[in-house]
């Protein structure tokens, strides 16, 4: 809708988790940290990656039509 991000609590970069299936990747841009499979939800995987700050109005759309959902925005 237009938003666009410089920072988030002086921060250029920040970690989001989503959650998914195991077809989704970080997208180009990312760094991805962790991915590993809900406990109670095997075929749910909680996916960690490193996002740039200012990549985020086109982070979260590729990873939201990929079908994962945004758990957490960590601003440390």
């Amino acid at each position: 809708k237009g938003i666009r991000f410089r920072e988030i609590g002086g921060n250029d970069d920040i970690l989001i988790t989503v959650l998914g299936g195991s077809n989704i990747a970080a997208p180009t841009g990312t760094t991805q940290l962790f991915d590993y499979p809900l406990p109670a939800e095997p075929a749910t995987r909680r996916i960690g990656m490193i996002v740039p700050v200012r990549q985020l109005h086109t982070v979260l759309p590729v990873l939201d039509a990929a079908g994962a959902k945004l758990e957490h925005v960590y601003d440390y």
